[in-house]
């Protein structure tokens, strides 16, 4: 039902979204992306993108769309928490047929904190807080490895599958 509900979002925004179109060699990543860029541009946020995948799997593709989608969601949230512009910087490096990315936002020690422990700050905890469990869940099954740091103020996860 959720799948659902989040295919009718990216359909609904789709169109719109074409027009600040970011490339990173997947039509489906790049409309998840740009569709994100939409979202943030919309909040006065902005997310910078290097990078590109080159050999994207297609059984990798749900997966790659959850952990990107989650992992810019949450910035976003963080941005918006913490009353910043941004940037949401995200990096994407394809080599020997393992990809590395990095997603950093601006946050606090607290976000880290509660990142760390997988929690929300959200009042309704039964709705909100599965981003990162999503993202954890989405590298496990694409067998990687994901850290999450903090560093001068910002959140830097990264992911290698």
């Amino acid at each position: 039902e959720k799948a659902k509900e989040y295919l009718e979002i990216i359909y609904n925004e789709f169109e719109s979204a074409s027009f600040q179109k970011i490339y990173v060699g997947d039509d489906l990543l790049d409309a998840i992306i740009s569709m994100m860029n939409k979202q943030a541009t919309e909040k006065g946020i902005s997310l910078e993108v290097t990078g590109k995948i080159e050999n994207a799997r297609d059984n990798d593709i749900y997966e790659l769309c959850t952990i990107f989608t989650n992992a810019i969601s949450n910035a976003i949230e963080a941005c918006i928490s913490v009353k910043s512009k941004g940037p949401i910087i995200i990096k994407v490096l394809e080599h020997n047929k393992r990809l590395f990315l990095t997603i950093e936002n601006p946050a606090t020690q607290e976000m880290y904190r509660n990142v760390l422990q997988e929690e929300t700050s959200k009042t309704n905890k039964n709705n909100h807080g599965y981003g990162v469990l999503n993202i954890r869940r989405a590298v496990s099954r694409l067998q990687g490895s994901m850290e999450y740091h903090f560093e001068e103020e910002k959140i830097i996860l990264e992911i290698t599958v």
